[in-house]
């Protein structure tokens, strides 16, 4: 064979042995070329592997240029590549005839050329619903050597841009997964990075793009701009907050003058559950790993989220402890510089433990009030919080996740781990009196969760089941506890193995690894799973940091591996449509305990 013209051209076969009307495959480093001759002087050459699923193409048919894939029926023309019935285009390669010679061009295309064309691809993919391809173009961006926290925040930055009421549980996942980066390299990242995915489409497929407020120029004073954002955000502006959120960006504000002010919003009223401040926290992580340029894509979707949020501090069931907070918070100033000092050497822990476990909401809120004004500091109670949050989940009656009659469910109580789990951080980053009133919230939703306790009786007796279940105290006897969903196993044998001072990360891995292995399927069952171990971990850390040696530090992950292995209910269409019945035909308001 006689050498190419060019050195990215390889003289494949002669032509004589590819008749008119037929197709045949060449192979060259990994590549697989369809060589369809359609009439003695027209050659097209495509990737074989249909971009679809990969099956051959050159099992296909033509007809006036048009190629079928036998397998699935999508149509691509050949002239050019394009996928006329399915969704990708195929790749063309070049193709000529060298002295009775079919000649392809082989050389690979630049990646940087191809990455604009992979994120349009991508973005398109995810509009339409198309998860396959959405996971197919998150592989290709990777292997463009596009950085994983980058394509993650794809999935926030279209979630931020479509969800119709702000950022969703997309912000936090596409946050949550950077943390599997270290274990999840290369094209392995597209494992994590996709649950972020499925979450944004979910919440914005076939949405249009918000519209964008213009930038409203915030002026001189920061702490005049902060105190006009809270004004719009408390008359429910959207417009009007997200245009001085946009302004402020473009007057170059960075993190130092922006943070502060999206806490004292979000942290204002205590906002669907806690997601408002559990989306600040994360939506900064964020930005922390793709850098400020990015923040208004993000910002502007958080903010639109916080300003239509529900305000659940005004509902009638927080009236007793609203009264209580508007009388201390005159003082806040005052006991947030008692944070100063070192704080007590001693003081009554087990009252403020059993007041936020057991106790009325009056005897939480003095025993918070107390602990406050002898100076306890905030990580202190923080911690006791997470040991409460933690004996909730253990608590949680399960019957109710099954019940047509209430709408509390598993995911309801996953929330007071991870609203305790972004007060912690939020106290870490903003050193403002306001944020007492943050820990407060966290503090009443701990404490009013009781309501979904199982009765006492029916409780679990966390010692007694260590020592049975003593003798398969190790990962995969938790782990097959929790595959069989026999819940009070997985609580003793992960207790018995923590009391044995085993190393915490085989265990901390293998539960990281069950959001990512299709144990629950629905998006948002999977964001609360991946949510809930990242915070159970880092709360049980922090509890023994503040409380060395106290067995309760373990409560956080306890409560994560009954959620894990308990039958979570994920579809809940019988629910909702007897709720319709309910309401609709009869009347009755649909019963809400928490």
């Amino acid at each position: 064979m006689k050498p190419p013209t060019d050195s990215t051209w390889i003289r494949a076969f002669p032509l004589a042995e590819l008749e008119v009307g037929k197709s045949r495959v060449f192979k060259h480093d990994g590549k697989q070329i369809a060589v369809f001759r359609l009439d003695e002087a027209t050659l097209h050459a495509v990737d074989n592997r249909c971009p679809h699923e990969g099956y051959p193409l050159v099992q296909g048919y033509v007809r006036d240029c048009l190629l079928t894939c036998a397998w699935h029926n999508f149509k691509f023309d050949l002239r050019d590549g394009k996928c006329v019935l399915g969704d990708e285009d195929v790749r063309v390669f070049g193709v000529r005839v060298e002295d009775g010679y079919v000649a392809l061009d082989v050389s690979d295309p630049d990646p940087s050329a191809q990455i604009p064309k992979f994120r349009t691809s991508l973005r398109e993919a995810m509009l339409a619903g198309r998860v396959g391809q959405v996971a197919r173009d998150v592989v290709r961006l990777l292997e463009c050597g596009v950085a994983p926290a980058e394509v993650a925040f794809e999935a926030a930055r279209f979630d931020a841009e479509r969800a119709e009421f702000g950022s969703t549980h997309a912000l936090a996942v596409a946050t949550d997964v950077i943390r599997y980066f270290d274990r999840y390299q290369g094209v392995d990242a597209a494992l994590p990075i996709m649950q972020a995915m499925d979450m944004a489409i979910e919440a914005g497929r076939l949405r249009p793009e918000r519209p964008m407020p213009e930038p409203e120029a915030p002026g001189q004073d920061v702490a005049a701009a902060g105190a006009r954002l809270a004004e719009l955000v408390e008359n429910e502006d959207a417009a009007g907050a997200v245009g001085l959120l946009r302004g402020a960006l473009d007057a170059g504000w960075g993190r130092a003058e922006i943070e502060p002010m999206l806490f004292r919003v979000a942290a204002r009223h205590f906002l669907d559950f806690g997601h408002a401040l559990i989306y600040q926290i994360k939506v900064f992580d964020l930005l922390d790993h793709v850098g400020w340029s990015r923040a208004g894509e993000v910002l502007p979707g958080h903010l639109h989220g916080i300003v239509l949020g529900t305000r659940e501090d005004t509902l009638p069931t927080w009236s007793g402890f609203g009264a209580r907070l508007a009388k201390v918070e005159p003082r806040f100033g005052e006991l947030f510089a008692l944070q100063r000092e070192p704080g007590p050497d001693a003081w009554d822990r087990e009252v403020l433990y059993a007041a936020i476990v057991d106790g009325s909401g009056r005897e939480m809120f003095a025993a918070m009030l107390a602990a406050l004004e002898q100076g306890v500091r905030l990580d202190d109670i923080l911690s006791f919080l997470a040991v409460a949050a933690g004996q909730r989940l253990l608590r949680f009656d399960v019957a109710l996740d099954g019940s047509d009659e209430v709408q509390d469910s598993w995911l309801s109580v996953t929330h007071t781990q991870t609203f305790v789990h972004a007060v912690r951080a939020a106290i870490a980053r903003w050193h403002d009196p306001e944020v007492l009133r943050s820990v407060w919230f966290a503090a009443r939703f701990v404490n009013r969760a009781r309501v979904l306790d199982m009765p006492a009786e029916r409780r679990l007796d966390v010692e007694q089941l260590a020592e049975r279940e003593r003798g398969l105290a190790n990962v995969d006897g938790i782990l097959d506890a929790i595959a069989s969903k026999s819940g009070d196993a997985a609580v003793g044998r992960t207790m018995a193995y923590l009391e044995a001072g085993e190393n915490v990360d085989p265990l901390r891995i293998a539960l990281e690894d069950i959001g990512l292995a299709d144990a629950v399927t629905r998006p948002i069952v999977v964001a609360h799973v991946i949510k809930n171990t990242f915070a159970a971990f880092d709360e049980m850390a922090a509890v023994s940091r503040a409380c060395p040696g106290d067995r309760r530090r373990c409560w956080p992950v306890l409560g994560l591996v009954r959620l894990l292995a308990s039958p979570l209910r994920e579809r809940r269409v019988g629910r909702l449509t007897h709720e319709a019945i309910g309401f609709a035909a009869h009347g009755r308001t649909p019963k809400v305990l928490l």
